[in-house]
């Protein structure tokens, strides 16, 4: 049916006007199709109830919002409607007079389709964000058509639209569009959204204010609403991105959450950049995805680092992602997105559209625009250019300074139009004067609508501001509601379904100039006061069951000058990121709570969370790094100096753990054993049995290494009999591998030094076997080092081989780094000895290379010896001698004395030119 301007096609789910779709929220469609239906007639609140929402309960609340989404979208006052009339506590009476449209003439041919649209994203109303003010969309003063012509960006719009049909057909792009705050990048790509023609449209916004403090969350936000929508996404993610999807608890459960993320310990971030990619060509092998990144001068690491593997991908994906940034930000801050950028184009890997200002001649067509039948001189556009740099949100803004100053009765006559921007005096310097000239027209109650909503952020909750103000949702709603309409300031963003089967409306702010323009208007002490608030409202929001995040908290904390829980949520917040595959991140958000420390007072409590940030930095640097690292280090013998000063807790006696694993990484290994026999005895004396397992499993470790079987042996079976003693209690946090399997591995390898092959063997087996029933990585990665390391030791690589490939199979499925240079060198030992010699030595030269690079101390020995032993099978005496002088020397100064005898049988091998034999 047609009414006015506008196309109701119920059957395909579609209202358009002037040919281009209009986008509603599903329920305010639903609401629209029953009113048109019963045109003239009053339909009662609760017919609308059921016809729409079934008979769900929900509150009139949520009609209102769809009633109102529908007057936002059709342009109708509620004071004076045109289309939706309120008849007041009973309903709604659709009064316009709907005309019935042929479909098949309509449509053109008979059986003829119309091309589904859906626009899958964080901000719902993308394609609503069209005001002049907002984003420089140029329009006339009417708005009757969200798909106006826009004014100088026809190329960038040709440009979008190329990169979008190669994308359709597989040839999957990045494509960046930059330019300075108000040059209309956002407007941009929203109207290439209108024409593009897309099936899937997914985004996501970074947030200035703890945007580096959530990793992927642009991303996190466009595959959530995807998730949401195609019903197929979270099985797919379930079984090809299993690290994406456990960061979405709500399509799990608790306890498949918990099994996720046992599976999942010690996963990189290369693993999830493999599933994303994978996930995006299943997805959208049948659909192509249009994805929005808006934004990125305020994103994380985590995202740029998935963006740079997208770009180089040969994957098949049917993707065009578009991110917008502000380029004089990202140069000025020395932003990483700088040199991925530079990269990237260098390589011709991305696209980019540079946004500048307008030149004079489009300011003149602008002001066509706008004001319709006048025609002002060159001198006046001149002026105005001067003033605005030709910038289109200074400029609009200048105009609507200017416009709201006047009736539409005296708009014709233009002569103080013209005299006062000659003069200048209405036109202030700044785009800040002409904001302040703005808000200073803006009724009381709205302003401090306004300005409490700038310190929640560029998004904000209706509730969270009714919660501060004390004032009713629906009066809230209401005044910005009447903000939204007008398309000034603010726009609606979407609806949240609260816990309690209640909702809630999520607005922003039409672009984040405007959030600054009311924050600073507020005093030092008023934006203390007013975190405060706020704070305590995000607080009763997370006591309803709506998700809050740490770092978002940690921000207002820290600016309602709370700092001891800032930093609370900033420990909070690392681990988070940390459980996000996320270290830089997470080191980010460590350091910055650190440098929070100096405005608490010094104290037990000061230390305490010095201690927690500490302990997550450490993590993120051995992740970072590596594990023997000079910045963990650092970090663990501060920690170390803390704990001194603290009595030594159980749980603080976790870190001198992670501190002797540093050490071990480093071949200190007097140090390390000292503090696994303090840990050790600290276990012993509260009766803890995850500190004794933790001590015995680094004691072993170190004990085997430095050649002293027996003591190994003492303190691995010591440790996996306290393991199994646990069995399903042993927690899991403490270890970066399940000890029992960590121990049993290193016990296969002391029983062969000992000569117990067929012992070693089934130890061996049997720590594979319990790593493969756990499905962790680095346990299954652990578990197969050491079972070829025992087939190394009994000279036999067949089987050896059986190991390293699946070693080399679970890195390449995973992308871990930690294990790759001991796969290389162990692998090249097995390709040599089974016939590939100089492929063996180079794979062993270049995991010793790896090694040496990541500053790993133990292990060296270890390679060398590899090294030698094929060197020796290839004849080269004279290079097989050097090495094991090395090998001598480092093993001496490391004290590794369990590789003597090795070193004295290829001793014997040189001095006689003899090869050791393999084993039968």
């Amino acid at each position: 049916m047609r009414f006015d301007e506008f196309e109701l096609d119920e059957a395909n789910a579609q209202l358009t006007r002037a040919g281009q779709v209009l986008h509603l929220p599903p329920k305010a469609f639903s609401v629209l199709c029953v009113l048109a239906a019963q045109a003239g007639r009053l339909v009662r609140k609760d017919d609308l109830f059921d016809a729409v929402w079934g008979h769900k309960y929900v509150s009139d609340s949520v009609l209102k919002t769809a009633i109102s989404q529908l007057r936002t979208v059709l342009a109708d006052d509620a004071a004076q409607p045109r289309f939706i009339e309120t008849v007041a506590r009973l309903g709604y009476r659709f009064i316009a007079q709907p005309v019935s449209i042929d479909c098949t003439s309509a449509a053109g041919v008979v059986g003829s389709e119309v091309p589904e649209q859906r626009v899958i994203t964080s901000k719902p109303d993308l394609a609503s964000k069209n005001s002049v003010a907002a984003t420089g969309l140029l329009r006339a003063e009417n708005n009757s058509s969200p798909a106006s012509a826009m004014i100088g960006r026809e190329p960038a719009l040709m440009q979008l639209q190329s990169a979008w049909e190669k994308a359709s057909v597989g040839q999957s792009g990045l494509l960046w569009v930059a330019g300075d705050a108000g040059v209309g990048k956002s407007t941009l790509i929203e109207h290439f959204v209108l024409r593009s023609g897309a099936a899937v449209i997914a985004s996501g916004q970074c947030v200035e204010q703890y945007g580096a403090g959530e990793p992927y969350l642009p991303v996190l936000q466009a595959l959530g609403t995807l998730a949401r929508t195609y019903e197929e996404l979270p099985a797919l993610m379930r079984v090809n991105a299993p690290t994406w999807f456990i960061q979405m608890p709500w399509l799990a459960s608790e306890n498949e959450r918990a099994i996720l993320g046992r599976e999942l310990i010690g996963t990189s971030h290369e693993r999830m950049v493999r599933e994303f990619i994978k996930l995006l060509e299943l997805f959208t092998q049948s659909k192509p995805l249009l994805l929005i990144t808006e934004d990125l001068h305020w994103g994380d690491h985590a995202t740029l680092r998935l963006m740079d593997y997208v770009a180089r991908s040969h994957s098949a994906m049917k993707l065009l992602w578009i991110s917008s940034f502000r380029l004089t930000q990202v140069i000025a801050q020395n932003h990483p997105l700088q040199t991925l950028r530079h990269e990237l184009k260098l390589h011709r890997l991305c696209d980019e559209i540079l946004l500048d200002s307008f030149s004079e001649a489009e300011v003149a067509e602008y002001l066509a625009t706008r004001l319709s039948n006048v025609s002002l001189p060159e001198a006046v556009i001149r002026r105005l250019h001067q003033h605005t740099d030709g910038l289109p949100l200074f400029l609009s803004s200048v105009i609507d300074s200017l416009l709201q100053t006047r009736t539409e009765n005296n708009l014709a006559d233009m002569h103080w139009l013209r005299d006062g921007l000659l003069n200048s005096l209405p036109v202030p310097e700044d785009l800040s004067g002409t904001l302040d000239r703005q808000i200073e027209m803006l009724d009381a109650q709205t302003g401090r609508l306004l300005e409490v909503a700038s310190a929640c952020g560029a998004e904000f909750r209706a509730g969270t501001l009714a919660n501060i103000l004390d004032l009713d949702l629906l009066i809230v709603c209401d005044l910005l509601d009447v903000l939204v309409r007008r398309q000034i300031w603010v726009r609606h963003e979407s609806l949240l379904d609260l816990p309690d089967g209640a909702i809630d409306t999520v607005y922003a702010f039409r672009h984040v100039i405007y959030k600054h323009a009311f924050y600073r208007r507020l005093g030092p002490s008023q934006r203390v006061q007013l975190h405060r608030r706020v704070v305590r409202a995000l607080v009763a929001d997370q006591s309803l069951g709506i998700v809050v995040t740490p770092v978002e908290l940690a921000y207002h904390y820290e600016q309602g000058r709370e700092f001891i829980a800032a930093l609370t949520h900033y420990v909070k917040a690392t681990e988070l990121a940390l459980g996000q595959f996320a270290p830089k991140e997470a080191e980010e958000l460590c350091r910055h709570g650190l440098q929070l420390l100096p405005q608490i007072p010094d104290g037990q409590e000061r230390q305490e969370l010095e201690l927690m940030l500490l302990a997550h930095l450490a993590t993120a640097c051995s992740q970072l790094y590596g594990i023997s690292s000079n910045e963990a280090r650092e970090v663990l013998i501060r920690a170390q100096d803390i704990c001194g000063n603290l009595p030594l807790t159980p749980q603080r006696a976790l870190l001198l753990i992670s501190l002797g694993w540093n050490l071990y990484g480093r071949a200190e290994y007097a140090s390390a054993n000292a503090l696994g026999e303090q840990v050790h005895a600290l276990g012993r004396a509260y009766a803890n049995p995850v500190l004794i397992i933790s001590a015995c499993n680094m004691l072993g470790i170190i004990s085997a290494t430095c050649g002293h079987p027996a003591v190994a042996l003492e303190h691995l079976k010591e440790g996996l009999a306290a393991a199994d003693a646990l069995g399903d209690a042993l927690p899991k946090a403490p270890f970066f591998i399940d000890p029992r399997i960590t121990m049993r591995s290193v016990l296969a390898v002391t029983l062969v030094s000992m000569g117990l092959a067929e012992e070693a063997r089934a130890e061996a087996s049997a720590a594979i076997a319990a790593a493969d029933a756990l499905g962790r990585v680095m346990a299954r990665c652990f578990s197969r080092r050491c079972a070829t390391v025992v087939e190394m030791r009994l000279r036999n690589p067949r089987r050896a081989r059986v190991y390293t490939e699946a070693l080399g199979e679970i890195i390449a499925a995973t992308g871990l780094v930690q294990p790759v240079a001991p796969y290389k060198w162990m692998h090249g030992w097995v390709e040599a000895h089974e016939g590939n010699v100089q492929a063996g030595l180079e794979l062993i030269k270049a995991g010793y290379a790896m090694h040496v690079g990541m500053g790993m101390m133990t292990g060296r020995v270890e390679a060398i010896i590899c090294l030698i032993d094929v060197l020796i099978l290839n004849n080269e005496w004279e290079q097989a001698s050097t090495w094991l002088e090395e090998a001598r020397t480092l093993s001496a100064s490391l004290g590794e004395d369990s590789y003597l005898p090795d070193l004295e049988k290829f001793s014997l091998c040189i001095a006689t030119r003899q090869v050791l034999p393999l084993s039968s």
